[in-house]
């Protein structure tokens, strides 16, 4: 094989690597098309709060923000974050002691509550993790932590309206059911609902799963169980029944026959002698805890004693 031909064969093969490389699958595209929608986000997420009058309430109560690279500093390349703010709702008082003297002082605290968020992560494979977290009250933990709304593959589906559009409508809804002064009408209980028996929850650091996961392993289990049972049932030998043909009826002996009458007349009559005796006690019974009648004999009073001799003579 001639050099040159040898040549031009390994240069289309680095060529054909090289365009391998940047297939439009790969982590590097998956990268580029994530800068798009970071450059993208916020006119976009804009443009939804603008066109979308039930969030037009809490943006007046919370504030609306749509930062490319996180709410510290909008540093983060690999982060988008769509949130609300953060408001006071009451006022606490709580007593401060002083560094220098050490007397305790009366100072008003605010209590504040953080809206909802909505968050988009760039992970190191070039997939996209999608999370929600709820509206959060100082001091007061809500149902779950956070909840893993959606996983994207492919970044470039992040420039389809349709796909962030219903981000949008499920973080609204989201919202409106866990901020304190919400006003989430029908279907924002649906949206919330739904993700909630669909989609996996975090509470307490802890991956809780799916409650439609939690459904069908319940339901798995119990059928298992049952089923389980009833073919355990059809493995147990059965007991034999016994065959009508084979029975032999025996003629039991007449003097035999004599002698159990005669013990069964002999055993009737002791049961009737008992009864006997056993009315009898009763009888007794009744008789010695009757009350005994007591008469009382009024006897004639005894006659007075009349002195009829004449009183002695006076000398």
């Amino acid at each position: 094989m001639p050099a040159c031909l040898l040549t031009a064969n390994i240069v289309a093969a680095v060529r054909k690597l090289l365009r391998g490389s940047m297939a439009p699958n790969s982590r590097q595209k998956k990268y580029s098309d994530f800068k798009i929608f970071f450059r993208r986000s916020k006119p976009i997420f804009r443009a939804y709060e603008k066109v979308d009058t039930h969030s037009h309430d809490l943006s007046r109560t919370y504030s609306f923000y749509s930062v490319p690279g996180g709410r510290i500093g909008g540093q983060e390349e690999r982060l988008v974050q769509i949130f609300f703010g953060n408001r006071p709702f009451d006022s606490t008082t709580q007593f401060v002691s002083d560094d220098k003297s050490g007397i305790p002082s009366r100072q008003l605290r605010l209590l504040t509550e953080s809206g909802a968020l909505l968050q988009y992560y760039r992970e190191p494979s070039g997939a996209v993790t999608c999370l929600l977290m709820p509206a959060q009250v100082e001091n007061v933990r809500g149902r779950e932590d956070f909840i893993v709304l959606d996983r994207i593959s492919s970044p470039l589906r992040l420039l389809d309206r349709s796909v962030t559009r219903r981000h949008w409508r499920y973080f609204i809804s989201y919202m409106h059911c866990t901020c304190i002064d919400g006003d989430p009408n029908l279907m924002d209980r649906a949206r919330t609902a739904w993700i909630r028996f669909t989609k996996v929850r975090v509470v307490k650091n802890a991956q809780a799963g799916t409650v439609l996961e939690k459904w069908f392993w319940k339901s798995a289990s119990f059928a298992l169980t049952v089923g389980l049972s009833g073919f355990l049932l059809l493995l147990l030998p059965k007991a034999p029944t016994p065959d009508v043909s084979k029975v032999q009826v025996i003629e039991e002996a007449p003097d035999t026959t004599r002698a159990r009458n005669a013990e069964a007349k002999r055993l009737d009559d002791i049961a009737a002698t008992i009864s006997t005796m056993s009315r009898d006690i009763h009888a007794l019974k009744s008789l010695t805890s009757a009350p005994i009648a007591v008469k009382v004999i009024e006897l004639p009073e005894k006659p007075k004693d009349t002195d009829t001799s004449p009183p002695p003579a006076k000398p």
